[in-house]
């Protein structure tokens, strides 16, 4: 019995479960700007590229309606503007809506095979969508997208990697697009929750990230706001829980571009955060130099829960070498945070700061409870990190009303370690 997909001028296609529709709804979208699709599983064995002029694609809903990729086939299950890096692609569509359905990939051959990938579309909604099984990444949106909003959004056992073609840890949601909405959503089991960054004007809010990866493969990071673009700049993160991850969240460039004016909070988290980085100049070819602006960057009122045998709680971290002392310019704030420990003795300190830090910063009116004793580094501290030595007695670090607790809850004496104090 054939099922029908309507266009908005009341065309229709016939659709058949358990057979390749990829054709049919390939051409009906590309002769119409917006598609209704019928319950039930849809079988695609290409990629089904949105192309430029349309508008919609939509289904009734992430439990009634799923397109599959049945196949082995170069590319996502529905791309935006392939660009070539997927074959039969093409150019950049705009002002698309994905709306209702579940997106399912099935074939782990190439790292180009993800659920959603918007290569070159810009300002696209993606809501009350479902994505699954894509070993590389469940949603990805590229820097040189200008406005992506994904909302009532699910992510599972996406970016989980692959031992022999991908030995790595991706993301559920990876979206490093200019001018980013991401809120109300769910990652399960993937490899990585969130991977953000490279452009201004991100936000990240009111998700839940629950892992581990159950390949193993590292990095264990619920949420990976790195750049291999333009740096990170201006981007939110906000009431998100993280559970089940080594790191809950890593905000840094890893050594490729600018790091400033970011915000994290209201965040309630296993395990650490670490802040890093900020170079004078984008070393990705191509690209220019963006950084390292010095706005200012704040981490406040998140909830810490941290059970390992040593483990940092925040640590603003600019390596174990120099880098020609400018990783340490952006300043800093860590305020009415709470740090929970499930008692067991700790090595690194609740607050840490690593190498030649310049920029002002300021640890103030944060909470810690659970630790007999300081951490042996302290509770707060300053550390030369391999050859990446500490600014001597850290005049720029402003430390007060911080109170920490033991495990019966009875104020104890807050620890701090400044090296060359």
């Amino acid at each position: 019995m054939p099922y029908e997909a309507r266009a908005e001028d009341g065309s229709k296609a016939q659709l058949y479960p358990d057979s390749d529709n990829w054709q049919t709804l390939q051409d009906f979208c590309s002769a119409h700007t917006a598609v209704q699709l019928p319950d039930g599983v849809w079988n695609l064995s290409r990629t089904l590229n949105l192309p430029p002029g349309f508008r919609s694609l939509r289904g009734r809903g992430v439990d009634s309606v799923t397109l599959m990729r049945n196949g082995v086939w170069n590319g996502p299950v529905i791309g935006l503007g392939g660009s070539g890096r997927w074959g039969g692609g093409l150019a950049a569509a705009a002002n698309v809506t994905i709306a209702g359905m579940t997106v399912w990939q099935t074939d782990t051959s190439n790292t180009n095979n993800k659920c959603i990938w918007t290569e070159g579309g810009d300002n696209l909604l993606v809501e009350q969508v479902r994505v699954r099984g894509s070993i590389y990444e469940g949603i990805v949106a590229g820097s040189s997208v200008d406005g992506v909003t994904v909302r009532n959004f699910e992510a599972w056992d996406c970016g989980v990697g692959d031992a022999i073609l991908f030995p790595r840890s991706i993301a559920g949601i990876n979206c490093t697009n200019r001018n980013l909405l991401c809120e109300d959503f769910v990652c399960l089991r993937c490899g990585q929750g969130i991977e953000g960054g490279n452009s201004p004007a991100g936000t990240f809010r009111r998700g839940l990230i629950v892992g581990p990866n159950p390949t193993g493969l590292g990095p264990s990071l619920g949420i990976n706001i790195g750049s291999t673009g333009r740096g990170i700049y201006r981007l939110t993160v906000e009431d998100v829980v993280v559970r089940g991850y080594d790191t809950s969240v890593a905000l840094g460039p890893n050594g490729i571009g600018r790091l400033c004016g970011c915000t994290l909070q209201r965040c309630d988290c296993d395990g650490g955060i670490s802040f890093s980085g900020g170079i004078a100049d984008n070393l990705v070819p191509g690209q220019p130099g963006e950084g390292p602006d010095t706005e200012g960057s704040f981490i406040l009122d998140n909830i810490l829960r941290i059970n390992g045998l040593s483990d940092d709680a925040f640590l603003y971290n600019t390596g174990p070498n120099d880098h020609y002392a400018i990783f340490g310019r952006e300043p800093v704030t860590f305020a009415r945070n709470t740090v929970y420990y499930d008692g067991t003795p700790q090595t690194t300190p609740t607050f840490g700061f690593a190498g030649g830090i310049e920029a002002a910063c300021v640890v103030k009116e944060n909470f810690s409870y659970g630790l007999n004793a300081a951490p042996t580094r302290g509770d707060v501290a300053s550390f030369t990190s391999g050859s990446n030595p500490a600014v001597p007695g850290m005049p720029n670090l402003t430390v007060k009303g911080n109170f920490v607790f033991n495990v019966a809850g009875a104020y104890r004496q807050q620890s701090i370690k400044i090296e060359g104090a």
